[in-house]
């Protein structure tokens, strides 16, 4: 029996090294190509809708395969007779690819015709490094993200991730995930995302633009603004629109989903100040408000048939107004200890990092000793040192001047002596600008410097500095 068991084994080894014998002479034979799971013939063109796919390529008596530049080594077995190129980057349009397949028995080869299509349309993904110039453009010029030179993807410990790749899809929404019955998209939805999951944001801030649909009319670019979805809900970020070349550009929120959309919505208290003000709602700088002051949020009250154009614009309402008006870029909102203002509590979070921010950037001051006064009317004087500060006007500061000049304006000299002398070289520069007009008063032209600013009169000065800037 052992005897028996000896010879059997022998003849399985002399078997199998004559069929090795007979492989090692045997021409190297290409089975099948699979692109993305999809078997491919040699006379047939793949396409997709990737800028990056999974080569398969399907072998017999094979010791090397080359794809492009990349050249690997293989070996065969029962089960696996197969090698997959990961994520091969494929260049817009026609790639067309050689495969070849090395044998101990020859070489032989196969081509293979990859039509990739990079357009912006729905289910269209496109995967790029970050470039040291920070400039990424996609979807043949619809998609732009610019970024300063020397920019990172970061986690949230602001490390710089191990991948730098950028990730691009394109998609539809469908009318059930409109963010409102007001908002309609005029682009398809551009989702940004980093390859290396753990991606939280950019080592320095950027711009996003998109391109919008060309049968938009011009016209309607007052009322267009991108919204941003980063998986909790659409939010108004605002955009800066070219009606001609029908883009819309505005800052990188972060990585999620961004779109173009058009605004459409009457509300009873409009008046003389609608022109104003729409565009300023449209694009997220003016918010629906209460009387006193608290924001009325679209997405949880889409029926709010007031937008509060002749409330009070009280301070908190104006500096979040500026804030979004030049596109600042948020600060972290400190925690309530460290604010630099202790009467901040009991207020919109939104509101909280619009004041913190416009502090920051120096546009706004306290009323007092670590107090902003939030919900406090705003008056005309200091609405003037705002817009100066903010439009860097050029002010006078010989004070004989300032009140020989304000003087000459507002002869009321009740009127004038209320003016804070803190404020004259800034209620006088926006004169001269023409950023805030006089009164009339009987005879004479009064400048009213302690009168509350209601919101639409506050809207129109917005709009005035947003044109300026040419953000509107």
């Amino acid at each position: 029996m052992k005897r028996q068991l000896i010879l059997l084994l022998s003849l399985i080894i002399l078997v199998f090294l004559g069929q090795s014998a007979l492989a090692a002479g045997a021409s190297p034979e290409i089975k099948n190509i699979r692109v993305d799971g999809s078997s491919v013939k040699e006379n047939e063109t793949y396409v997709t809708q990737n800028n990056m796919v999974d080569i398969t390529v399907e072998y017999l008596n094979a010791v090397k395969i080359k794809l492009g530049s990349e050249e690997v080594s293989v070996s065969e077995s029962a089960y696996r007779r197969n090698y997959t190129f990961d994520d091969y980057l494929l260049k817009t349009g026609t790639n067309k690819l050689v495969i070849q397949v090395t044998g101990t028995g020859g070489t032989v080869k196969r081509n293979l015709t990859i039509n990739c299509i990079s357009t912006f349309i729905p289910n269209t993904e496109y995967i790029t490094e970050m470039p040291a110039n920070g400039k990424i453009t996609v979807f043949e010029n619809s998609v732009t993200c610019t970024f300063p030179k020397n920019s990172y993807i970061v986690d949230d410990d602001f490390e710089i991730t191990p991948s730098q790749k950028m990730v691009f899809r394109v998609s539809q929404l469908e009318p059930d995930d409109y963010p409102s019955r007001y908002r309609t998209p005029v682009s398809n939805i551009i989702e940004i995302d980093a390859e290396d999951s753990s991606g939280d944001g950019f080592s320095n801030p950027g711009t996003v633009m998109i391109k919008y649909n060309d049968s938009v009319p011009e016209y309607t670019a007052p009322t267009l603004t991108i919204m941003y979805n980063d998986g909790s809900g659409w939010i108004n970020i605002g955009a800066v629109v070219d009606g001609k070349k029908k883009t819309a550009t505005t800052n990188f929120k972060g990585f999620g989903k961004y779109g173009v959309f058009n605004a459409s919505r009457f509300f009873h208290d409009y008046n003389w100040a609608r022109k104003f003000a729409e565009p300023l709602w449209a694009k997220g700088v003016m918010q629906i408000r209460k009387e006193n002051g608290d924001i009325v949020f679209e997405r949880f009250n889409e029926n709010t048939p007031k937008f509060g154009l002749t409330n009070d614009c009280l301070r908190m309402d104006f500096a979040s107004m500026i804030v979004r008006a030049l596109g600042l870029n948020p600060v972290q909102r400190p925690s309530n200890s460290e604010s630099r203002f202790t009467d901040l509590r009991g207020i919109d979070t939104e509101d909280k990092v619009d004041v913190e921010t416009a502090a920051a950037y120096g546009i706004v001051e306290g009323i007092g000793v670590n107090r902003f006064g939030p919900k406090e009317p705003l008056t005309r004087a200091q609405a003037a040192v705002i817009i100066a500060r903010v439009m860097k006007l050029p002010l006078v500061l010989d004070e004989a001047r300032v009140d020989a000049e304000l003087s000459s304006v507002f002869s009321d000299k009740d009127d004038f002596r209320k003016i804070p002398v803190w404020a004259r070289p800034y209620v006088l520069a926006c004169v001269k600008a023409k950023f805030i007009n006089g009164i009339p008063a009987g005879d004479s032209v009064v400048f009213a410097a302690n009168k509350k600013l209601n919101r639409g009169e506050a809207a129109k000065l917005v709009y005035l500095i947003m044109q300026a800037n040419k953000r509107i």
